[in-house]
């Protein structure tokens, strides 16, 4: 029985989170943070989540408006798009100028 207990504690030690460590100049910390936002942004993702246009943040399915910035799913689309339009037309006067 004390086998037991030993084995599976060493696999529950295994299986904890790694202890975040402090943020410092020069130490892992921000890295360790970044990595911890990147796994969760792909859960995320996989689980049918969507990226707001507008900060980047990651949002779960079932939310309308992002969590980070507030603005709308949809909303940002647009926004989106628009600015890619933009961005579209002000290349082409680029390029007809240059020619």
């Amino acid at each position: 029985m004390v086998i037991f207990m030993g084995f599976f504690r060493a696999i529950a030690d295994a299986f904890k989170e790694k202890e975040k460590e402090p943020m410092a100049e020069g130490g892992d910390g921000e890295l360790n943070l970044l990595e911890e936002q990147e796994k969760r942004d792909r859960l995320i993702m996989r689980d049918g989540g969507w990226k707001c246009y507008s900060c980047g943040c990651a949002n779960r399915k079932l939310t309308i408006n992002c969590e980070k910035c507030g603005m709308g799913k949809y909303e940002s689309e647009d926004k989106y798009k628009e600015d890619a339009v933009r961005r579209l037309e002000e290349a082409k006067k680029k390029r007809e100028g240059d020619v």
